[in-house]
């Protein structure tokens, strides 16, 4: 697990709290049969898959330690819940650091999911 992600600068970006980095998949222009459009304000509830690039850490004040976000590492394929509030801080990080990369609360994560089933997930 990891809590750093590298930018393509080579800048070095730490992850703070419990969220995560990702990867944004690119949305896409038709469906997988080709028939459906969708419209460009659509597009904020459709691109909501990605590549996980960095996980912050869970803090227990019970013990006053870190532990790792539980099921979730770097790579891992997800799904999962875009709220128009994070919008803007996500737009500057996008600006300055790399296109297509958010920042997300763990608990917007609503499944992690293999590769090799993405079909299910267009």
């Amino acid at each position: 697990m990891s809590d750093v992600y590298t930018a393509p600068d080579g800048s070095k970006i730490r992850v703070l709290g419990p969220g995560l980095l990702v990867k944004v998949d690119e949305p896409p222009k038709k469906s997988a049969s080709g028939l459906i459009h969708f419209a460009a304000d659509a597009m904020e509830h459709v691109n909501n898959k990605g590549t996980v690039v960095a996980v912050g850490r869970l803090r227990s004040d019970e013990v006053a330690v870190e532990l790792p976000i539980p099921g979730i590492k770097v790579g891992d394929r997800i799904l999962f819940v875009r709220f128009l509030a994070n919008q803007a801080s996500n737009e500057q990080m996008q600006e300055r650091i790399e296109d297509g990369l958010i920042r997300l609360n763990w608990t917007d994560v609503l499944v992690v999911y293999d590769p090799e089933d993405e079909e299910r997930f267009l």
